[in-house]
């Protein structure tokens, strides 16, 4: 009666609210969940440690980690990633709210608009970047390709990108922060520059977040239900467990909105 939670990031809030809402429904069916951070490696539950494991992986074109997810002899579900096997996955419609967001920006005036976010080796990554430069497609404006630093979700990453950016000649007016730990290391390039928010550049984060929603009082944000994620891969879980094994997996994804805070300014004229 056990079910492992395997992530990349324990440092993610992202994942602790997704745990917390996993865990409630699994409790109620007498399960325990056990939390495992991988920290990027391909390191994995063995089988007859666990019933079943929800988790992430740390890159989706990784052979090793592939391999060891086909030869898993549980129940799996996959949270935000996409891989070419037959396994339960809950996604996000990341390109979605990239695009309301950048389209957002492009109507206050703003066409040097820079993004943040992972690298096309998982799926937020490549959809985030989609949604983006779909963005600037459908405006007609050119893709400001100089301005797309896709690579890692981590905040050293933010942090080093973030400090490039306000550092250029002709710097964005506005950083997508694509990743709730790349927000923090943003936030401390912005602090380390003396620029503020939003009188100086302007802002956009991804998650409900801590940091998000109090500094600079709130963040506007691209959201998501993380509570109804968590719930959702619980469920799908549960019903392997209750003996739907042999059901076709399912591909279940959740909306991205966008939520209007005070870090965004049109553009002075």
């Amino acid at each position: 009666m056990t079910v492992g939670f395997v992530i990349d990031d324990i440092a993610n809030p992202w994942h602790a609210s997704c745990f917390k809402a996993v865990d409630a429904e699994m409790r109620q069916r007498g399960y325990s969940l056990y939390l495992m951070s991988t920290n990027g490696r391909a390191t994995m539950l063995q089988h007859g440690r666990a019933d079943g494991m929800i988790m992430t992986i740390n890159n989706e074109q990784d052979a090793r980690t592939i391999k060891r997810l086909k030869e898993l002899r549980i129940p799996s579900v996959l949270l935000d990633r996409d891989i070419p096997l037959e396994i339960d996955a809950v996604l996000t419609e990341h390109a979605t709210g990239l695009r309301q967001a950048t389209s957002y920006l492009i109507e206050l005036g703003h066409s040097r608009i820079a993004i943040i976010t992972a690298g096309s080796d998982i799926r937020p990554g490549r959809e985030r970047v989609r949604g983006f430069v779909e963005a600037f497609q459908r405006s007609g404006l050119p893709v400001p390709q100089d301005l797309i630093r896709s690579q890692s979700l981590s905040v050293d990453f933010g942090f080093r990108e973030a400090t490039a950016l306000l550092q250029m000649k002709e710097r964005p007016t506005v950083i997508i922060a694509a990743g709730n730990r790349i927000l923090v290391g943003l936030l401390r390039a912005i602090q380390q520059q003396g620029v503020s928010v939003p009188g100086d550049i302007s802002l956009i984060g991804c998650d409900r977040s801590d940091v998000a929603l109090l500094y600079p009082g709130p963040i506007t944000l691209i959201d998501r239900a993380v509570e109804e994620i968590g719930r959702t891969a619980a469920q799908l879980l549960l019903e392997r467990l209750g003996g739907q094994r042999e059901r076709p997996a399912q591909r279940i994804a959740f909306p991205t909105h966008l939520i209007l805070g005070g870090s965004c300014l049109p553009v002075p004229k």
